[in-house]
């Protein structure tokens, strides 16, 4: 599955950024950073944890994985 991805400037992130290096290897890629779902019924929160509801829930019905990513084409062409 695809999922769109956030800027994540502190690491060097962003959804515009064409290669993804892995050593000394190259991969075309579609944008990299934080996989972000958006959705009414993605998640409905941490049991008995707000705060980290909160944190995981940066905007309303978006639930923000912490996990970095990146996307090639094929992925992209799968998913439809």
């Amino acid at each position: 599955m695809w999922a769109p991805v956030e800027d994540v400037p502190d690491m060097g992130y962003l959804r515009t950024d064409q290669v993804h290096k892995i050593g000394s290897k190259t991969i075309p890629c579609c944008g990299r950073g934080e996989i972000c779902l958006k959705g009414l019924n993605i998640f409905q929160g941490y049991y008995k944890m707000p705060d980290k509801t909160a944190e995981a829930l940066r905007a309303l019905t978006t639930l923000c994985f912490s996990n970095v990513t990146y996307s090639t084409w094929q992925q992209i062409k799968r998913s439809f």
